[in-house]
This record gives structure tokens, sequence and C-alpha cells, in this order.
């Protein structure tokens, strides 16, 4: 394996969303293309996760009482998800970096349930 197929493919890891992007565009390999994939779905999930918390909470502060109190500790599943996209990232960068297919934990399975493959 080339370092330059190895560098787009931890580029796609150091850089969320623009550095994917230019993995797809210049990479042209299927190990670029793969952690590019796999570094879209983590960026997504960690932006849609606080989306998503942010709608519910909203929606639940229309609740008299008790609403505001739910949204907020809702709010608690955030930190443990963006924690999990952390350990997504490093462990994609080590992944990519030794020129390697695995998935990562958790959101490798995502995409593969999306996409119906991770390659």
């Amino acid at each position: 394996m080339s370092g330059t197929v190895r560098g787009w493919s931890a580029a796609a890891w150091l850089v969320p969303v623009v550095g994917p992007v230019l993995a797809l565009l210049a990479g042209g390999h299927s190990l670029s293309r793969h952690h590019a994939l796999q570094s879209l779905v983590v960026s997504a999930a960690a932006v849609g996760v606080f989306l998503a918390w942010a709608a519910v909470a909203w929606m639940l502060t229309w609740l008299p009482i008790v609403g505001a109190t739910l949204g907020a500790m809702l709010f608690a599943a955030v930190p443990l998800v963006l924690a999990a996209t952390l350990v997504a990232h490093i462990s994609g960068l080590v992944y990519a970096w030794q020129g390697r297919f695995t998935l990562v934990p958790l959101y490798g399975g995502l995409l593969r349930a999306v996409l119906g493959s991770a390659d």
C-alpha cells in the first residue's frame, strides 16, 4: 500500500467533511473510499444526534412542568455519542494509516446497514 493512498485515507479522518470529499475525489483507491465513507457517516452521526436532541428537547418544552427537565435529561446522551465519535475517529485514523479495511466501532455497522457494504 503506497503512502499516498494511506495519506488520503488518513486525511479523510483528520478534516471532517472536507477530508472525505477530497479523499473520494483524489484518492481513487478502495482504501481511500472505504475510510472516506466511514468518516462521513461518523461526522453525520455526530451532527445528527445533536440536531435530533435539539428537536426533541424543543418539542418536550411544550409539555407543562416536566418538559424542560426531560429535555435537559435527554442531553446526557449527547456526550456519550460524542465520546463514541471520538473513539471512532481515532480508531479510523489508526486503521487508515495502517492501510487496514477494518470497520470503525459502532458506526461501521451503521454504514453497512445504510449502504449495504462498507467498501
